[in-house]
């Protein structure tokens, strides 16, 4: 009820414009609904089809696989084969020659897929092996696995051959045992030759999409048969290998610059993959008639509604749009508006009490003026009293000028380490007004590196200071003095009263999730458990408090740090501090990378 009340309280073109936005709205969902669901269902049924596709050549290829498995197994544990590789006997060795190789020939005839089989024994003597690249074929093989390495007893399928005088040739090669004797010595290499003719054959009748590709790849990457016949043969381009990874997968990514579906069938038998891409857009480029449809008849409708809503406007509210036309004229060309409208109804009466209004707001706006013009006066007596101020402030020139003078004095009377000192304090104060509180963390380690200098020479022989600093991090962006308070804690806390010679090591880099983190590492007299468990609580308090200040006051405290890198890169980063009394502190900071 309250709803209906506030809307029949709204102005009527409100009202009417609603009323009309709403059908328009609830007009093109509809349609965008229907096109959606239309979609997907293309969509699905497209990849659903595809998916059958991959699944019947992972079928075939697990057959052709399984066939030359048992083809090989066949002729390596045939005791006439077995006899042949472990015989010395040349006459015994001749005969058992001609018994294998008709075996091999009846093996191989048994399969069309099958082109030749080879037996090798450890010496590397051959039977078998009759096509013309049969020596090329073994060199490449040998070349990945040794036929006599007794050792390598791996079995795999290899690429053999890839030319267009034999086509694209693969072998399974796959060592073999001694039965008779030791079973796990190997004793021999049976290597079976077989086409991918019947692959390239299945792909070559399957039916997808204008630019779809549909392949299959071996270990190296390189094409076994695809679609694309003119592709067989080639290592896939750089961008398919970052698209393609191992198992099986449906994925949408973008190739060549197209959101393409991409499904991917890992044939684990012959480490082999299948792959489709086919481009989202040829998937439902049907779709293209019925959308075009769909939005003609949303224009057809929205331009109707569109009309209804002109006629009611002007028959209806034409009045309260010249009430609004008035109030955006109010105020122009310094004159006094005043609305003039003939009807007495509400509109009429709106127009009465706007008249009065901006009596009263002339009225108002002589006083803001005169009020204003008293601020002003105010203001201005202000920026002169800030101005004087100013004036009388210290120019930094006369500092800089003066440190360059005792820095000339020390160089002229031969005392390097005033003339040190001079040098340091003049970066320092640079770097102290420099503008910005984000500055490079190059910037904070040399002024680090400033104030260190000044204090070797304050406290001579009495620390080594180590830096590990990522050189990766330098050029990336640090709030400025959060560092060098940390390392000042650490001389006059830890380090100066630490009898013997100390050491202050500070350490910065990215870690594992690409933040900065600082490490300020001192073997001084570190920090009693009491005292620790304060700056613990001190470091979760909201409330801004100083590190230390029961020994210096006015320093700049840890905590303080703390918030200022709350403030800046969120609650979740800060400073942990962990130190053990007498033997030192450590304090580490972590913020987000930034250029």
């Amino acid at each position: 009820m309250n709803i209906l009340t506030r809307f029949k309280n709204m102005k009527l073109k409100r009202q009417l414009f609603m009323l009309i936005s709403i059908s328009i709205v609830m007009l093109m969902l509809t349609q965008l609904f229907y096109f959606l669901q239309f979609y997907k269902l293309t969509q699905s049924r497209s990849m659903v089809s595809t998916s059958n596709v991959l699944n019947q050549m992972e079928e075939n290829m697990s057959n052709l696989a399984n066939d030359v498995r048992q083809s090989a197994e066949t002729v390596a544990f045939d005791s006439y084969t077995q006899k042949y590789v472990l015989s010395n006997d040349p006459v015994e060795r001749f005969e058992d020659n001609k018994v294998v190789a008709n075996m091999i020939k009846y093996v191989g005839s048994s399969n069309k897929s099958i082109l030749d089989i080879i037996v090798l024994d450890t010496k590397g003597r051959e039977v078998g092996g009759d096509y013309p690249d049969k020596v090329r074929t073994l060199e490449i093989i040998d070349h990945k696995y040794s036929f006599t390495d007794k050792n390598a007893k791996l079995s795999g399928f290899y690429s053999v051959i890839d030319r267009e005088l034999y086509g694209s040739y693969y072998a399974y090669v796959n060592s073999f045992p001694n039965l008779r004797g030791s079973p796990g010595e190997k004793i021999g290499t049976c290597v079976v030759i077989f086409k991918t003719d019947s692959m390239q054959n299945i792909i070559e009748k399957v039916k997808l999409t204008n630019h779809s590709m549909l392949f299959v790849l071996d270990p190296e990457r390189k094409i076994i048969a695809a679609n694309n016949k003119r592709t067989v043969g080639n290592v896939i381009d750089g961008e398919l290998q970052e698209i393609i990874t191992d198992g099986d997968q449906k994925q949408v990514k973008k190739y060549k610059g197209e959101e393409s579906v991409i499904q991917i069938k890992y044939i684990e038998s012959m480490d082999w993959t299948v792959v489709s891409l086919i481009p989202i857009n040829e998937m439902t480029g049907d779709m293209g008639r019925l959308q075009k449809y769909g939005v003609i008849s949303a224009l057809v409708m929205t331009a109707i509604l569109v009309i209804i809503g002109i006629i009611i406007n002007w028959n209806i509210t034409r009045p309260i749009t010249r009430l609004i036309n008035f109030m955006r004229q109010i105020g122009q060309k310094n004159i006094r508006p005043r609305i003039e409208i003939t009807e007495s109804n509400e509109v009429g009466q709106l127009a009465v009490d706007i008249n009065k209004m901006l009596e009263q707001i002339e009225n108002m706006n002589t006083e803001i003026l005169f009020t204003q013009k008293s601020l002003y006066q105010m203001r201005l007596v202000k920026k002169q009293a800030e101005l004087s101020a100013l004036q009388s402030q210290v120019n930094p020139h006369f500092l800089y000028n003066t440190l360059d003078c005792v820095r000339s004095i020390a160089i002229s009377y031969h005392v390097p380490e005033i003339e040190c000192i001079a040098t340091s304090m003049a970066k320092m104060f640079r770097y102290s007004i420099k503008e910005g509180n984000i500055v490079k963390i190059l910037d904070e380690i040399n002024s680090i590196r400033d104030f260190l200098e000044i204090m070797k020479i304050r406290y001579e022989g009495k620390f080594v200071i180590e830096y590990d600093i990522d050189e990766r991090i330098l050029e990336m962006s640090i709030i400025k003095f959060i560092l060098q308070p940390i390392v000042e804690n650490s001389i006059y806390h830890g380090l100066e009263r630490k009898n013997g010679p100390g050491l202050l090591k500070i350490k910065g880099e990215l870690n594992a999730n690409g933040d900065i983190c600082f490490e300020i590492n001192d073997n001084g007299k570190g920090i009693s458990s009491t005292i620790l468990n304060q700056l613990e609580s001190s470091l979760n308090s909201t409330e801004p408090m100083e590190y230390f200040n029961f020994e210096k006051k006015g320093s700049i405290g840890l905590v303080n740090i703390n918030h200022r890198m709350k403030n800046v890169y969120g609650p979740q980063y800060g400073i942990h501090i962990s130190s053990i009394e007498n033997e030192g502190t450590v304090v580490q900071l972590c913020f987000p990378a930034s250029v």
